[in-house]
C-alpha cells in the first residue's frame, strides 16, 4: 500500500524482465501516475512480461512538468516496450486519464483484461499523439469519465483489438 506520495509514483518499473505488481493499493498521488511502466531514464530493455494484477488505484495521476499523467501510464520513451499484462484492476477517480499510452517507441501488444475505470478526470483511456503500437482489451469498463471513454490522438499509429465485455469506450 502506498498513499500520498509527493513527486513520485506509487509503483514504477523502468525496464528489465518479468516484473509483477500485484495485490496492491495506491491512493492520492500528487503529481505522477499511480503505476508507471516506462522505457526511459536509459533503463535496461524490457523482456518477458510485466504483469499488473489485482490492484486498485484511487485518485492517481497528476500534472508535472507541463504534462498530465494517467493513473496507469505506459510510456515507451527510449525503446520499444513489449509484454505488458494488466488485469483485475480498479481505477477510481483518476486526476486525468485512467489509462495512458505514450511513445514515441512502440508499445507492443499490451493486454488489458477485467479493468474497471470509473470517474476519470478527463478520459478513460488516452493514447497520446506520439504513441505507436497496440493493445488488446477485454472487459475494459469505463464509467462516467469527465470527457470521453477513449481519446486516441495517435490515429492509425495505435490499434485497439477489442475483445468481449468492453463498455463505455
Amino acid at each position: 500500500t502506498v498513499q500520498a506520495p509527493w513527486r513520485a509514483n506509487c509503483f514504477a518499473v523502468y525496464g528489465g524482465g518479468n516484473h509483477t505488481i500485484q495485490d496492491s493499493l495506491c491512493s492520492d498521488t500528487a503529481n505522477y501516475p499511480g503505476i508507471l511502466i516506462g522505457a526511459e531514464f536509459s533503463s535496461h530493455p524490457f523482456t518477458g512480461t510485466t504483469t499488473i494484477q489485482r490492484t486498485t488505484l484511487n485518485r492517481a495521476g497528476g500534472r508535472f512538468n507541463g504534462g498530465n499523467n494517467g493513473a496507469l501510464k505506459v510510456i515507451a520513451l527510449q525503446t520499444d516496450l513489449p509484454g505488458l499484462s494488466a488485469k483485475d484492476l480498479l481505477i477510481r477517480e483518476s486526476t486525468y486519464a485512467g489509462i495512458q499510452f505514450e511513445g514515441p517507441f512502440q508499445i507492443l501488444g499490451a493486454d488489458l483484461d477485467n479493468i474497471q475505470n470509473s470517474n476519470a478526470g478527463t478520459v478513460g483511456t488516452l493514447v497520446t499523439g506520439n504513441a505507436r503500437g497496440s493493445a488488446n482489451a477485454a472487459n475494459l469498463v469505463v464509467l462516467d469519465p469527465a470527457i470521453a471513454g477513449l481519446q486516441n490522438d495517435a490515429g492509425s499509429s495505435w490499434t485497439f483489438v477489442r475483445r468481449s465485455g468492453n463498455i463505455g469506450w
